[in-house]
């Protein structure tokens, strides 16, 4: 929705994130989240024409193994604290299971089987994880994504892993990986690393 030339991720809302640990800037109060940022955060959604909604849970996801001695990097998942630190014990959201996952990979060390470099993104009230698969140091390095379907991040029933890539090596690059995505106005723009097609080391 359009308000005041400014587009929301949620139709209608102000979507305020904070830990509120930081009074008198923000702080719990009773069941509300009160203080100064949510004075000026009110007070920016009344001039908008919009509803605030104030919270936001952060949660981190990284690359990791099992063991040391396992040598298949999985998506993890945690919740936050703050900002700075994780809360609880981390999830397994995706292995790689997939062929195209293990392309380069031998489960050996130096070879591992890989799902790394993952990404979040919230776009028009979905909520997608992109992440890199296969070898990063072979062409079939590739972009894939799995979308929150469920309610919970923390629960891996929650999240669809798509059965193919996104982005993968064609007649123009090799290696695709490691993206970012960029929502501007009408447009998503996705920035990752790659080598020429046309290069042959």
């Amino acid at each position: 929705k359009e308000a005041a030339g400014l587009k929301t991720v949620e139709a209608g809302k102000l979507i305020m994130a904070t830990n509120a640990a930081f009074p008198p800037y923000e702080f719990i109060e009773g069941n509300e989240i009160v203080g100064i940022d949510a004075e000026i955060a009110g007070a920016i959604a009344d001039k908008l024409g919009l509803e605030l909604e104030i919270g936001g849970q952060r949660y981190f996801s990284w690359s990791g193994r099992e063991r040391d001695d396992i040598f298949v990097q999985n998506i993890y998942i945690a919740k936050m604290a703050d900002p700075y630190t994780l809360e609880g014990e981390r999830v397994l959201l995706s292995t790689p299971e997939l062929e195209w996952e293990k392309r380069g990979g031998q489960g050996v060390k130096g070879r591992s089987y890989v799902n790394e470099g993952s990404y979040g993104l919230n776009l028009n009230g979905r909520h997608f994880l992109f992440y890199s698969a296969a070898g990063s140091w072979c062409e079939y390095y590739c972009i894939a994504v799995m979308e929150l379907v469920g309610s919970d991040p923390l629960d891996p029933k929650a999240w669809k892993k798509y059965p193919d890539r996104v982005f993968c090596n064609n007649e123009l690059v090799k290696g695709a990986g490691h993206c970012s995505v960029l929502p501007v106005g009408e447009k998503t723009y996705v920035f990752f690393h790659a080598w020429d097609a046309a290069e042959t080391n």
